[in-house]
């Protein structure tokens, strides 16, 4: 049974990269006075975090990144390679498990400003902590930012939803 769940999870994974899901969006801190470069990238860390003791056995981490489209941009679109490739798994130890990632116009603005990233894993919980690395192109003269506005929703092997579930998204210097 927990093996058709978790192919449920999988099945709700791709649908909500392919037609996307509405979810309620921060605006990003703009740092002042700070403006991007040619050339210039803008590393941001998601953490995900919940309450172990509710959900020991987290199988399926959706995350929605929103961040500012006119500012910071992916390269590609959807879930095109480029995309994968400024999009790094560091949830440690889940190598095997399903990791996607997709970039998409989520509040109908005519350009990307939001990248969904997914991991499921029925093998292993997926723990607490760093949980990706997105390596954005910072658009020449737009003012840079301190933060992005993250969301997540987790579930665990069984496809119980777990409701303490929060993210973070950090820019490394």
């Amino acid at each position: 049974m927990r093996v058709g769940r978790f192919v449920g999870f999988v099945g709700i994974l791709a649908g909500t990269f392919a037609a996307g899901a509405a979810f309620a969006v921060s605006s990003p801190s703009p740092s002042p006075g700070n403006t991007c470069r040619a050339g210039e990238r803008v590393t941001a860390v998601v953490t995900v975090e919940y309450d172990k003791a509710e959900a020991p056995d987290v199988a399926g981490v959706v995350v929605s990144l929103d961040y500012p489209g006119k500012a910071l941009t992916i390269p590609g679109a959807h879930s095109d390679q480029s995309v994968h490739d400024r999009v790094t798994n560091l949830a440690t130890g889940h190598d095997a498990g399903i990791f996607e990632c997709a970039d998409r116009d989520a509040h109908k603005l005519g350009y990307e400003d939001q990248l969904r990233i997914g991991l499921a894993d029925p093998q292993k919980p997926i723990a607490s902590g760093r949980f990706a690395r997105v390596a954005f192109d910072c658009v020449p003269g737009a003012s840079r930012v301190d933060a992005l506005p993250c969301s997540v929703e987790l579930t665990t092997n069984t496809g119980k939803p777990v409701t303490t579930g929060r993210c973070r998204a950090a820019i490394e210097p």
